[in-house]
């Protein structure tokens, strides 16, 4: 969703200074006579979708909401934009609407990113280049088993993207549900919601309040302990690397000075 604003809002931001100058040559007329986006309408959405993302956290960390509180919110909102729709502008959506619905994906985003699945909820450039590349070292052989299980929820990732656009094309088309399309989806979208905390939380919210929190002296003792227990990467190199420096320290006797005072 991001990607493809920020990259709209080039183009709409120089058209609109070229098309306001007046059309000076065939390529002028080219551009002016399409339909430009609007560059307003481009920075309203991404502060909305931003928005969404900055509430999560602050639900989440000041007031200890989680999942169980925010899919119902989400879901609410999204059958409140779809009536609104419905009974103000009839059957036929306007692009604005996109503006009020986008800090609902930005809770998405925030949500699946930080605190479950550990990414975005659809199918990236980096999935499809995990799954290219991981299939060419499954095909020759000696592809690490979590490269594998990274090719695995890639393709399912990729393959679920493609269902579901091919399932909503195909649901308006043969229903013409265009008024209240997006109450359909409602419902499940708050149930993955669900899933994504269960399933896929690794952290829960308490132990996240609880990190946030500053740390006295016995916190302090206590990290440092689960710490020694079960020690970071990073942690164990420093460690093997003082065990090295000290194993090569050549220590020397301590000489006494030599010292006679005469009074």
């Amino acid at each position: 969703m991001m990607v493809g604003n920020m990259l709209s809002l080039g183009p709409s931001v120089s058209y609109q200074v070229i098309c306001s100058m007046g059309t000076q040559s065939q390529s002028d007329d080219f551009i002016c006579g399409k339909p430009i986006p609007n560059p307003v309408f481009i920075v309203l959405i991404l502060i909305s979708f931003s928005f969404g993302g900055f509430m999560y956290r602050i639900l989440q960390r000041g007031f200890g909401c989680s999942a169980k509180c925010l899919a119902p919110l989400c879901v609410l909102w999204i059958i409140g934009c779809d009536l609104h729709e419905h009974w103000v502008r009839g059957d036929v959506y306007d692009k604005w609407t996109a503006v009020w619905l986008a800090p609902v994906f930005g809770l998405q985003d925030a949500m699946t990113v930080r605190n479950g699945f550990g990414a975005l909820p659809w199918c990236t450039t980096n999935n499809v280049v995990t799954i290219a590349f991981g299939s060419a070292d499954i095909l020759l052989g000696g592809a690490p088993d979590d490269e594998k299980s990274k090719v695995r929820s890639s393709a399912i990732m990729f393959s679920s993207m493609v269902i579901g656009s091919i399932s909503g094309a195909a649901f308006c088309s043969y229903t013409h549900a265009v008024g209240i399309g997006l109450m359909v989806i409602a419902v499940p979208f708050g149930c993955l919601l669900w899933v994504n905390e269960i399933w896929f939380g690794n952290v829960s919210t308490t132990k996240q309040l609880e990190l946030a929190q500053p740390l006295t002296d016995t916190g302090h003792a206590e990290l440092h302990s689960k710490m020694r227990a079960s020690p970071t990467p990073r942690l164990s190199l420093r460690r093997l690397s003082t065990m090295s420096m000290q194993s090569m320290r050549i220590e020397t006797p301590a000489v006494e000075p030599d010292l006679h005072l005469s009074g």
